[in-house]
Protein backbone atom coordinates (compact mmCIF):
# COMPACT_ATOMS: atom_id res chain seq x y z
CA UNK A 1 0.00 0.00 0.00
CA UNK A 2 1.69 3.18 -1.17
CA UNK A 3 1.90 5.74 2.04
CA UNK A 4 1.32 9.48 1.86
CA UNK A 5 4.87 10.78 0.75
CA UNK A 6 4.39 8.11 -3.02
CA UNK A 7 1.20 8.32 -4.21
CA UNK A 8 0.19 5.55 -7.05
CA UNK A 9 0.58 6.91 -10.45
CA UNK A 10 -2.93 6.67 -10.67
CA UNK A 11 -6.42 5.53 -8.86
CA UNK A 12 -9.97 5.42 -10.74
CA UNK A 13 -12.82 7.63 -8.75
CA UNK A 14 -16.14 8.12 -8.90
CA UNK A 15 -18.39 7.58 -12.22
CA UNK A 16 -18.90 10.74 -14.67
CA UNK A 17 -20.62 10.43 -18.29
CA UNK A 18 -20.89 6.36 -17.97
CA UNK A 19 -16.70 6.43 -17.46
CA UNK A 20 -14.59 6.24 -14.58
CA UNK A 21 -12.80 9.21 -13.83
CA UNK A 22 -9.19 8.20 -13.21
CA UNK A 23 -6.75 10.47 -11.45
CA UNK A 24 -3.06 10.87 -11.96
CA UNK A 25 -0.40 12.24 -9.31
CA UNK A 26 1.16 15.22 -10.98
CA UNK A 27 4.17 14.52 -8.90
CA UNK A 28 5.41 11.28 -10.92
CA UNK A 29 4.89 12.56 -14.37
CA UNK A 30 6.84 15.35 -16.55
CA UNK A 31 4.82 17.67 -19.11
CA UNK A 32 6.29 18.45 -22.61
CA UNK A 33 6.58 21.83 -24.19
CA UNK A 34 3.23 20.70 -25.90
CA UNK A 35 1.27 19.73 -22.78
CA UNK A 36 2.15 15.81 -22.61
CA UNK A 37 2.28 13.61 -19.84
CA UNK A 38 5.05 11.45 -19.38
CA UNK A 39 5.53 9.25 -16.58
CA UNK A 40 8.62 9.22 -14.82
CA UNK A 41 8.40 5.08 -14.68
CA UNK A 42 8.36 4.57 -18.77
CA UNK A 43 11.27 3.58 -20.76
CA UNK A 44 11.69 5.55 -24.11
CA UNK A 45 14.42 3.74 -25.92
CA UNK A 46 15.87 6.27 -28.94
CA UNK A 47 14.02 8.84 -27.78
CA UNK A 48 15.38 11.26 -30.46
CA UNK A 49 12.38 9.12 -33.04
CA UNK A 50 9.56 9.30 -30.61
CA UNK A 51 7.36 12.22 -32.17
CA UNK A 52 4.73 12.82 -29.07
CA UNK A 53 4.59 16.78 -30.23
CA UNK A 54 0.84 17.22 -31.20
CA UNK A 55 -0.19 17.79 -27.39
CA UNK A 56 -2.42 16.21 -24.78
CA UNK A 57 -1.42 12.93 -24.77
CA UNK A 58 -0.55 10.69 -21.48
CA UNK A 59 2.39 7.95 -21.44
CA UNK A 60 1.92 5.83 -18.19
CA UNK A 61 4.21 4.30 -16.35
CA UNK A 62 6.32 1.42 -17.23
CA UNK A 63 5.38 1.96 -21.00
CA UNK A 64 7.78 1.02 -23.41
CA UNK A 65 8.54 2.76 -26.67
CA UNK A 66 11.43 1.10 -28.28
CA UNK A 67 12.25 4.45 -30.68
CA UNK A 68 15.32 2.78 -30.85
CA UNK A 69 14.43 0.30 -33.99
CA UNK A 70 12.27 2.73 -36.06
CA UNK A 71 10.72 6.36 -35.47
CA UNK A 72 7.55 6.41 -33.18
CA UNK A 73 5.03 8.81 -33.64
CA UNK A 74 1.97 9.61 -31.22
CA UNK A 75 -0.86 11.76 -32.10
CA UNK A 76 -2.89 13.95 -29.80
CA UNK A 77 -5.34 13.16 -27.14
CA UNK A 78 -3.63 9.79 -27.07
CA UNK A 79 -3.18 7.25 -23.79
CA UNK A 80 -0.85 4.79 -23.71
CA UNK A 81 -1.45 2.64 -20.53
CA UNK A 82 0.67 0.79 -18.30
CA UNK A 83 2.85 -1.87 -18.96
CA UNK A 84 1.83 -1.28 -23.31
CA UNK A 85 5.05 -1.70 -25.43
CA UNK A 86 5.10 0.24 -28.97
CA UNK A 87 7.68 -1.54 -31.21
CA UNK A 88 7.58 -0.79 -34.32
CA UNK A 89 7.51 -3.25 -37.13
CA UNK A 90 9.96 -5.26 -39.20
CA UNK A 91 10.42 -7.68 -42.12
CA UNK A 92 12.91 -10.14 -43.15
CA UNK A 93 15.10 -9.37 -45.84
CA UNK A 94 18.23 -11.36 -47.51
CA UNK A 95 20.10 -8.62 -46.11
CA UNK A 96 18.90 -8.91 -42.66
CA UNK A 97 15.64 -7.00 -40.79
CA UNK A 98 13.94 -3.97 -42.61
CA UNK A 99 11.94 -2.01 -39.78
CA UNK A 100 9.16 0.88 -40.36
CA UNK A 101 7.92 3.36 -38.70
CA UNK A 102 4.65 3.14 -36.02
CA UNK A 103 2.32 5.65 -36.53
CA UNK A 104 -0.46 6.26 -33.97
CA UNK A 105 -2.96 9.06 -34.70
CA UNK A 106 -5.08 10.93 -32.66
CA UNK A 107 -8.13 9.79 -30.11
CA UNK A 108 -6.18 6.67 -29.44
CA UNK A 109 -6.80 4.27 -26.24
CA UNK A 110 -4.32 1.34 -25.87
CA UNK A 111 -4.90 -0.60 -22.52
CA UNK A 112 -2.80 -2.06 -19.84
CA UNK A 113 -0.39 -4.57 -21.18
CA UNK A 114 -1.05 -4.56 -24.85
CA UNK A 115 1.87 -4.75 -27.41
CA UNK A 116 1.58 -3.20 -30.78
CA UNK A 117 3.65 -3.93 -33.60
CA UNK A 118 1.71 -2.08 -36.02
CA UNK A 119 2.46 0.02 -38.79
CA UNK A 120 -0.47 2.51 -38.68
CA UNK A 121 -3.34 2.99 -36.09
CA UNK A 122 -6.04 5.60 -37.02
CA UNK A 123 -7.94 8.03 -35.30
CA UNK A 124 -10.55 6.83 -31.99
CA UNK A 125 -9.30 3.97 -32.40
CA UNK A 126 -9.53 1.66 -28.70
CA UNK A 127 -6.98 -1.41 -28.26
CA UNK A 128 -7.96 -3.48 -25.62
CA UNK A 129 -5.94 -5.00 -22.60
CA UNK A 130 -3.43 -7.53 -22.81
CA UNK A 131 -3.81 -7.43 -26.82
CA UNK A 132 -1.14 -8.30 -29.23
CA UNK A 133 -1.25 -6.20 -32.48
CA UNK A 134 0.73 -8.37 -34.67
CA UNK A 135 3.85 -7.18 -37.48
CA UNK A 136 2.45 -4.73 -40.08
CA UNK A 137 -1.14 -4.91 -39.01
CA UNK A 138 -3.14 -1.63 -40.27
CA UNK A 139 -6.23 -0.38 -37.70
CA UNK A 140 -8.08 2.30 -39.71
CA UNK A 141 -10.28 4.99 -38.20
CA UNK A 142 -12.90 4.12 -35.14
CA UNK A 143 -11.84 0.46 -35.32
CA UNK A 144 -12.45 -1.27 -31.73
CA UNK A 145 -10.05 -4.38 -30.81
CA UNK A 146 -11.35 -6.13 -27.91
CA UNK A 147 -9.09 -7.69 -24.68
CA UNK A 148 -6.73 -10.21 -25.56
CA UNK A 149 -6.97 -10.69 -28.88
CA UNK A 150 -4.23 -11.46 -31.25
CA UNK A 151 -4.09 -10.07 -34.36
CA UNK A 152 -1.92 -11.60 -37.04
CA UNK A 153 0.93 -10.10 -38.97
CA UNK A 154 -0.37 -7.55 -41.80
CA UNK A 155 -3.90 -7.65 -40.61
CA UNK A 156 -6.06 -4.91 -41.86
CA UNK A 157 -8.88 -3.73 -39.62
CA UNK A 158 -11.79 -1.29 -41.73
CA UNK A 159 -13.06 1.53 -40.20
CA UNK A 160 -15.38 1.29 -37.56
CA UNK A 161 -15.18 -2.14 -36.96
CA UNK A 162 -14.99 -4.44 -34.64
CA UNK A 163 -12.01 -7.12 -34.47
CA UNK A 164 -11.40 -9.84 -31.29
CA UNK A 165 -10.36 -13.35 -30.64
CA UNK A 166 -7.00 -15.43 -31.10
CA UNK A 167 -6.47 -14.97 -34.43
CA UNK A 168 -8.30 -12.16 -34.65
CA UNK A 169 -11.17 -11.79 -36.68
CA UNK A 170 -14.22 -9.20 -37.64
CA UNK A 171 -16.76 -9.96 -34.56
CA UNK A 172 -19.28 -7.02 -35.59
CA UNK A 173 -20.02 -5.03 -38.40
CA UNK A 174 -19.41 -1.61 -38.75
CA UNK A 175 -21.86 0.48 -36.65
CA UNK A 176 -23.48 4.01 -36.83
CA UNK A 177 -26.15 5.69 -34.92
CA UNK A 178 -28.22 8.50 -36.34
CA UNK A 179 -27.55 9.79 -39.41
CA UNK A 180 -24.04 8.63 -41.61
CA UNK A 181 -22.26 11.44 -40.12
CA UNK A 182 -22.98 10.93 -36.60
CA UNK A 183 -20.58 7.59 -35.59
CA UNK A 184 -20.66 5.51 -32.21
CA UNK A 185 -16.76 5.74 -31.45
CA UNK A 186 -15.57 3.40 -28.15
CA UNK A 187 -16.00 4.82 -24.97
CA UNK A 188 -12.59 6.76 -23.34
CA UNK A 189 -11.71 7.24 -19.75
CA UNK A 190 -12.42 11.07 -18.12
CA UNK A 191 -8.81 11.97 -16.89
CA UNK A 192 -8.57 14.28 -13.33
CA UNK A 193 -4.39 15.08 -12.70
CA UNK A 194 -4.26 16.00 -8.95
CA UNK A 195 -1.36 17.54 -6.82
CA UNK A 196 -0.48 15.46 -3.26
CA UNK A 197 -4.06 16.31 -1.55
CA UNK A 198 -6.22 18.35 -3.28
CA UNK A 199 -8.16 17.68 -6.69
CA UNK A 200 -6.75 19.91 -9.61
CA UNK A 201 -8.59 19.94 -12.83
CA UNK A 202 -6.33 21.02 -15.88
Amino acid sequence: MASASTPPSRRTGEICYGQPVVEYEKSLFFETSSANRVSRRSVLCGSQNIRVNKGKSIIESNALLRGDLSPISVGKYTIVERNVVLRPPYKKHKAGLAFFPLTINDHVLIEEDAVVEAISVGNFVTIGARSIIGKRCIIKDAAVILPDSVLPPDTVVPPFCVFGGNPGALVDKPYFIGCAHTCLMAPFTLVVWTSSHLPNVL
